[in-house]
């Protein structure tokens, strides 16, 4: 049993959370829906992913400076007047806009509920209440795009703003009632210097000291430069464009694929005896087999036999992949 503070920001979070993983994924469906073209759907993608790569190495250290709960009221109320520059015939541009907020809130807000936990939970539960803040976090990237195919195919894109506005509208008025442990910590030096000096020290480890992290780190890189583009504009485009299935169904593809990600990680500890970096090229080239039955999913000869082979080879494939590669 948890205290009320505790309760009130995971509820918090979960409203949170799941208003901006549905909103996110309606606006990339309603962006290939006006465009139907993959560059402008991955262009739009991609500069609103930029902030997660800024903002995350300094997420955390905002969060030690300011009130936590201050910070949490906040990100909802940007959201939510962010919201507002939609309108019933929404550009290109202006869903960019909103779309790169997202993903700046989205990075700033889980480091502040993270560090705010200890401070609200003793020592004998910390680990079960770090285990539901995480798991908040997988299921919406779970359920927040089946939700949001769904919704976006029944009620649209500007009734899921609306049910947005009101789902952070309701997460702030919640976390004005959390109290969470607050002392002003005193600065030797301003944030951005502390930060950058923190990020230098860190390449310099990896780079001179500890040279095997640094090839860890490109094989990470390599991984998500690859999946991540195809989880992120190739999957969309071929299950809604390519084999022209429906919002719900695209997102029942992701929500699949999420939890093919979440299962890995979860049983990592059965496989963890088997994978040694010495043999983590059998993983590897498991995925590149298992590229092969995805390839073949696209191609006119398996299309032409109707739905749903083309599309259950195409995310089967899909799943085993990312299955795999959270494993490595």
């Amino acid at each position: 049993t948890f205290n009320k503070n505790f309760n009130l920001m995971i509820l918090g979070q979960i409203i949170s959370l799941f208003g901006a993983s549905i909103l996110k994924f309606a606006l990339s469906l309603y962006i290939l829906d006006i465009t139907g073209k993959a560059e402008i759907f991955a262009t739009i993608l991609a500069v609103s992913s930029i902030p997660i790569i800024i903002f995350s190495p300094i997420g955390g250290a905002i969060a030690d400076i300011f009130n936590r709960r201050n910070l949490m009221v906040i990100f909802d109320t940007v959201l939510i007047l962010a919201l507002f520059l939609f309108n019933n015939n929404g550009s290109i541009l202006l869903v960019g806009i909103i779309m790169t907020i997202l993903s700046v809130i989205s990075t700033m807000y889980q480091p502040t509920v993270q560090s705010s936990t200890p401070l609200l939970v003793d020592n004998e539960h910390l680990m079960n209440a770090n285990g539901i803040v995480a798991g908040v976090a997988s299921l919406t990237n779970i359920a927040g795009p089946v939700l949001g195919g769904v919704l976006y195919g029944v009620i649209g894109i500007n009734a899921i703003i609306a049910i947005s506005c009101v789902s952070f509208f309701l997460s702030a008025i919640m976390e004005i009632f959390i109290q969470i442990p607050f002392i002003k910590q005193e600065q030797t030096s301003n944030i951005i210097k502390t930060i950058f000096t923190d990020i230098r020290d860190g390449i310099v480890h990896i780079c001179k000291e500890n040279r095997f992290i640094l090839k860890i780190l490109f094989l990470a890189i390599a991984i998500n430069l690859f999946l991540s583009s195809m989880l992120i504009v190739g999957i969309p485009y071929i299950v809604k464009i390519t084999m022209g299935a429906s919002n719900f169904l695209y997102g029942l593809a992701e929500g699949a694929i999420s939890f093919s990600s979440l299962v890995a990680a979860v049983s990592i500890g059965i496989f963890s005896k088997y994978l040694k970096i010495t043999n983590l090229h059998i993983p590897f080239i498991i995925c590149a087999l298992v590229f092969i039955p995805m390839a073949f999913s696209v191609y006119p000869f398996i299309l032409n036999t109707g739905f749903p082979v083309p599309f259950l080879i195409f995310i089967v494939s899909s799943m085993l992949i990312f299955f795999t590669t959270t494993l490595i």
